[in-house]
């Protein structure tokens, strides 16, 4: 898993020819709105302060999210379908699930990428035990790494409304989501480019006049919702909840706010479509065996 990490980090930023891309993005010089994603460059910056080089050390940081994304996916599954040691055919479907969503998700990559993979898949994990003190450092984490962490407040408040508790306690992350991101933007307010990068005409424009390309990003996703509802009565209850509360927001966003063709935005939900999927693939493959 390493080594994928390693190979879909160094391809776009790792060597002498990527120096000049690894410094702009690393750089607090960066063009909004693109600035206010800091987890990553502060990262990168620290270790390229201990002497390593800036392309190594994103390289890094890059690959140390993807094996953490990889282990965060695994203690999700353990929890979410209630094994505590998978089997050999889970093992390795989850490395294939990892792997696909590099593939999937490869054009147009952004050195947070995986971090956002990895901070959402262990955030669904602490919200699913309850571990406040531990969602707290990793909601601060993600919001610090990208914008999108407040869908995650979205989705703990419809799980949590009819709990005074749990709903106080989301009120209280909501209010430190607002003072990362409101510190970040005075941080930043000088760099040039825009707040808010918002383009849907031009989304729908890219769809409507590509269509083979539109046909087959069509295609890819119908496969891929027909497995995550194959057999849907029998998932666990906390992953169709997760995916009905931040896949739609997360797609409008997408078309609204992100680019035609690039769903690497996707990230986020991208934990929950991997473990929704994994009961059907582990079926198919253990009855082959047979």
């Amino acid at each position: 898993m390493g080594l994928s990490a390693f190979e879909y980090a160094a391809i776009y930023w790792l060597g002498d020819q990527n120096l000049w891309q690894v410094e702009l993005l690393t750089s607090p010089h960066l063009n909004k709105p693109w600035i206010y994603r800091q987890l990553v460059p502060i990262l990168a910056r620290g270790l390229a302060a201990l002497g390593i080089r800036i392309d190594l050390a994103l390289v890094l940081v890059v690959t140390i999210s993807g094996i953490g994304f990889y282990f965060a996916l695994r203690r999700l599954a353990a929890l979410c379908y209630r094994e505590p040691k998978l089997d050999d055919t889970a093992e390795l479907l989850i490395i294939l699930l990892v792997v696909l969503g590099l593939v999937l998700f490869n054009y147009g990559r952004l050195p947070y990428d995986l971090m956002t993979a990895w901070l959402f898949t262990l955030a669904f994990r602490c919200i699913a035990l309850g571990e406040d003190d531990q969602l707290t450092i990793v909601f601060a984490l993600a919001t610090l790494n990208r914008e999108t962490a407040f869908l995650l407040l979205l989705f703990m408040g419809m799980i949590t409304i009819f709990s005074r508790e749990r709903f106080a306690f989301t009120l209280k992350l909501s209010l430190l989501f607002i003072l990362i991101q409101v510190a970040l933007r005075m941080v930043f307010r000088g760099n040039d480019g825009l707040e808010i990068w918002m383009q849907p005409e031009l989304n729908l424009w890219r769809f409507i006049h590509q269509p083979a390309r539109t046909f087959f990003h069509g295609v890819i996703m119908a496969i891929l919702l027909w497995i995550v509802y194959r057999d849907w009565n029998e998932k666990p209850v906390f992953l169709k909840l997760a995916w009905m509360y931040i896949t739609p927001p997360l797609v409008l966003l997408y078309l609204v706010f992100g680019q035609a063709f690039e769903p690497r935005t996707l990230w986020e939900g991208y934990p929950i479509l991997a473990l929704l999927m994994l009961p059907t693939l582990h079926d198919w493959l253990i009855r082959k065996e047979y």
